[in-house]
């Protein structure tokens, strides 16, 4: 394989050079450097897990427990675990969920499976971000998120 830059449309990429095989192992990444709730680095030493399995909605949901954990990890800068990776991560994504509403509305004609699915992420990321905000809102994330001059 080979990583690097793709170009604009892709950003950094894997890329085959030769076919792979049926349960050819091309790639192995240590616990350690995974950056989840669960395992590795972050489960030991980040107050997000024990957030997250504490509470009953966070934990029904890898993607809110994984947003929290990669927050927490930005605000920490330098000095988090995983800064050198979440430094090349995107600033933006062009998926469906950051489309202007006119924009989603095009794929109910052409696309209507992939409006109906985007449309869900929608409504999802919705009730997350309004889950969250109560939290916020009731200072329950204030001992892991602080931020000056917010209170």
């Amino acid at each position: 394989i080979e990583i690097g830059w793709m170009g604009e449309d892709y950003g950094n990429a894997c890329t085959a050079k030769k076919n792979i095989g049926e349960n050819e192992v091309i790639m192995s990444i240590p616990v350690e450097l995974m950056l989840c709730c669960n395992m590795g680095y972050a489960a030991q030493h980040s107050p997000i897990p024990s957030l997250v399995s504490s509470d009953r909605i966070l934990s029904s949901s890898t993607t809110m427990g994984l947003s929290l954990l990669v927050a927490h990890e930005k605000m920490m800068g330098d000095k988090s675990y995983f800064h050198s990776y979440l430094s090349l991560l995107p600033k933006s994504f062009d998926v469906p969920l950051y489309w202007r509403f006119d924009d989603l509305a095009l794929l109910s004609q052409s696309a209507p499976d992939v409006f109906k699915k985007a449309c869900n992420g929608w409504r999802m990321a919705c009730k997350n971000y309004c889950y969250l905000a109560s939290m916020v809102q009731s200072n329950k994330l204030d001992h892991i998120f602080e931020i000056p001059g917010l209170k």
